[in-house]
């Protein structure tokens, strides 16, 4: 994926293409399920009955392209920080005391003592770092002017370790209320679960190690 606020031309062409190419090979594989070649996976069979996508092929698959591109990045980029966090600090193995070893654990139970650790590790190395609007119009933002056409670059990182709420890391919150924005990470819910499940199901796998090298643990079986 590209993530810059100003990719060069060359840049642009690239990714372009690119995106294209992924969107026709989505359309092609949902063409070859609709037509009882194969089955689609759980994920894309709900995305297709969304019901503002059910009557548009197309619609469907840019948004799960968009999907593809977007969602491992983000999961798989902020997984790799809070458990580098964790391990560096010693707190992977404070949280692992708190769960139990090899037994099945709940939902409830999982987020009950993950979830403010890990939104707490999120806040530290937000992925991405920073998002970036184009102002449609003349206005300003605190003391600065900004354009029409400018692009105003905002750091998640900062704007939450310096006070903002957290839900800024995902661009505010999607659900109705104070924080709403429309702009707001589609996924949260989805990439949260698919973190909490990974970190849980590490913690409970057994005796965790530490190797010279932090992405690396060694795992010994209870």
């Amino acid at each position: 994926s590209i993530f810059a606020p100003n990719p060069s031309p060359q840049v642009t062409d690239v990714g372009n293409r690119q995106g294209m190419l992924v969107r026709e090979a989505v359309t092609k594989m949902l063409r070859r399920a609709d037509d009882y070649q194969f089955q689609l996976t759980p994920l894309v069979i709900a995305i297709r009955a969304t019901p503002a996508l059910v009557e548009d092929l197309d619609l469907q698959a840019r948004t799960i392209a968009g999907v593809m591109a977007g969602f491992p990045a983000t999961v798989i980029g902020s997984l790799v920080s809070v458990l580098i966090n964790w391990i560096n600090s010693g707190e992977l193995w404070e949280l692992q005391q708190s769960l139990p070893l090899g037994a099945p654990l709940s939902h409830a139970n999982a987020a009950g003592v993950l979830h403010m650790p890990l939104m707490a590790a999120l806040k530290l190395a937000s992925v991405p770092h920073v998002v970036w609007r184009t102002a449609a119009a003349d206005t300003t933002l605190g003391t600065a002017q900004i354009r029409a056409g400018e692009k105003v670059i905002v750091s998640l990182r900062e704007a939450v370790v310096h006070g903002g709420d957290e839900m800024l890391m995902f661009g505010g919150a999607r659900t109705p209320g104070e924080n709403w924005t429309p702009h707001a990470c589609s996924g949260y819910f989805m990439a949260m679960g698919t973190m909490l499940g990974v970190v849980a199901a590490l913690l409970t796998a057994g005796t965790l190690r530490r190797t010279a090298d932090p992405r690396v643990l060694i795992l010994s079986k209870p």
